[in-house]
């Protein structure tokens, strides 16, 4: 901000940012163990809701007090921002992970890999690549920051047969599913909450819902994350197979790959 121009305020809000010691750097966590990372990122942010739901204030007859209400309604709304902001990186550096390990594949065609990519009109940004001068880069990584539609999980399903052909990394339902999430995060985030009937109409389950405003019940929070612990295990329980059949030997003899599959979560009941 320039001088002169702030008035009564009294700090930038560069200045409102801080770091802390001893964080991890969680994007080499999810360079390592795409489903790992996100499951624990998401059991943070279900436990985060979870405290606030049990120590807001309530009425005597056990309801919420309208501030109580209210505060919920934007954190439950913040809080899917978040998840699905995470879910965005788990499916990025699935796709960058499993680029580099296609390394492993005995007669993996780089030509035909070359022509998929094209055909998803990969356009690699210059300035992105620019800003990792001296640092390591890994190619995988790179294709998929510059590619477009991690939003559309019929688009990250193409992404991920570019590389694996024979596998669906979401299934039908699940496609569904994660549709419903996007177009939710979607209004929240562009239409301050409100469901456009534009957008409504995009997705069948949210027709009911054309032209009103978005809340969410407190516990819709938890609830997406357990299903994210099944949609999560399962799409790389999906790529795992395929990797068995394409790659020598046994997958734990690759100390990347086994990494790469591990799904772990802190809440283990929550696995499938």
């Amino acid at each position: 901000m320039v001088a002169g121009q702030r008035g009564r305020f009294a700090k930038s809000f560069n200045e409102f940012i801080q770091t802390r010691e001893g964080i991890k750097n969680v994007l080499d966590q999810y360079g390592t163990s795409p489903a790992t990372t996100f499951l624990t990122e998401a059991v943070d942010i279900s436990d985060a809701m979870a405290h606030c739901i049990r120590n807001f204030p309530k009425k005597q007859a056990n309801t919420w007090t309208k501030a109580s209400q209210d505060s919920l309604d934007h954190l439950s709304a913040s809080a899917l921002g978040s998840l699905l902001g995470h879910f965005e990186l788990y499916q990025r550096f699935v796709f960058a992970k499993l680029f580099e390990i296609t390394r492993f594949i005995p007669g993996f065609n780089p030509q035909s890999c070359a022509k998929s990519f094209k055909d998803l009109d990969l356009n690699l940004n210059l300035v992105n690549l620019i800003a990792y001068r001296g640092q390591p880069a890994p190619v995988g990584q790179q294709i998929a920051d510059n590619l477009p539609g991690w939003h559309n999980p019929s688009q990250v399903n193409q992404y991920i047969k570019s590389l694996l052909e024979n596998v669906n990394f979401y299934s039908n339902y699940e496609i569904r599913e994660l549709g419903i999430l996007w177009q939710l995060r979607h209004s929240i985030v562009h239409t301050g909450s409100w469901l456009t009937r534009s957008d409504a109409a995009k997705i069948p389950e949210l027709k009911m819902f054309s032209d009103k405003p978005i809340f969410l019940k407190e516990n819709f929070i938890e609830t997406v994350v357990r299903r994210m612990h099944v949609i999560v295990q399962r799409s790389i329980t999906r790529v795992e197979k395929v990797l068995e059949k394409k790659i020598p030997g046994k997958l734990d003899d690759y100390k990347e790959i086994k990494e790469f599959l591990d799904v772990q979560s802190p809440r283990k009941a929550w696995l499938s």
